[in-house]
């Protein structure tokens, strides 16, 4: 193959994937939305799911720092793995996404009963009035057909979806130009008999 078609099919294969990333996204939406996703309860290190996400995210361009509070103290956590990974892969492909420069941050602490993982980056940022909006279903903060960002807009309503499925929430604190902080707070011991 010459130069111009390893290129396009490059170019295809990304598609291709995008695609299918989108059809996982909203056949997992709709299982949510009909609450017939099943969840799976483990005990786990709370770190594994953050090396996971990383590991599976494809924007590692940028310098990944994790912190732990009190590393030395890190209790087991009983949730599901596979909903808290998925859930802080898709906010590190959002921190990535939208920042071309700098740095992705994610910070772990662990008080009382409650984990947050924390997504600092170096991005864009967002106006306040458009901290909650960015968590519905097929919005962006720049919805036009000129926009500089690519996406569904599918990502973080599915993470905020996926959060609540094993009883946590997720926060953001930005400001534009700066960057975001996305926050996923969740109980150390997921109930799934708890309402």
């Amino acid at each position: 193959m010459n130069a111009e078609q390893q290129n396009t099919l490059e170019h295809v294969k990304d598609a291709s994937e995008q695609l299918l990333s989108l059809i996982g996204d909203l056949l997992e939406m709709t299982s949510l939305k009909r609450e017939t996703l099943a969840t799976t309860i483990t005990d786990f290190d709370p770190r594994d799911p953050i090396r996971e996400a990383i590991n599976a995210s494809k924007g590692r361009r940028l310098h990944v720092a994790l912190e732990v509070s009190q590393p030395e103290i890190v209790p087991t956590m009983s949730s599901d793995v596979r909903t808290v990974t998925k859930t802080l892969k898709a906010l590190i492909d959002n921190a990535f996404k939208f920042t071309r420069e700098g740095q992705v941050c994610i910070t772990l602490s662990i008080a009382g009963e409650r984990v947050k993982y924390a997504v600092k980056d170096t991005g864009v940022g967002i106006a306040a009035e458009m901290h909650e909006v960015i968590f519905d279903e097929f919005r962006q903060v720049d919805g036009s057909r000129t926009r500089a960002f690519n996406g569904s807009g599918l990502g973080l309503a599915l993470a905020r979806r996926l959060a609540r499925l094993v009883r946590g929430n997720i926060t953001v604190e930005s400001t534009p130009g700066v960057g975001s902080t996305f926050t996923l707070e969740l109980p150390l011991r997921h109930d799934p008999n708890l309402a």
